[in-house]
């Protein structure tokens, strides 16, 4: 079974991974800070991440997978 991740949620995992703050993130993707959070809780819940390592590990697999269509922000 495929595992599947939405564009939005995709945004802020990049987000996440590029370091901006919860606040800088929600701003640039023109959402709450607590939907931002919404989308990184559920990505954690659907890869069982536990880590920002393996949160890095998750964007770079989708990069992988995707190739280079993967920059969407």
């Amino acid at each position: 079974m495929q595992t599947k991740i939405s564009i939005q949620q995709l945004k802020a995992l990049q987000l996440y991974n590029q370091g901006y703050t919860r606040r800088q993130a929600a701003a640039r993707l023109c959402i709450s800070e607590h939907t931002y959070a919404w989308y990184l809780k559920k990505i954690r819940e659907k890869f069982g991440i536990s880590s920002r390592r393996e949160m890095l590990s998750l964007e770079e697999a989708i990069s992988q997978y995707y190739g280079e269509n993967t920059a969407v922000i």
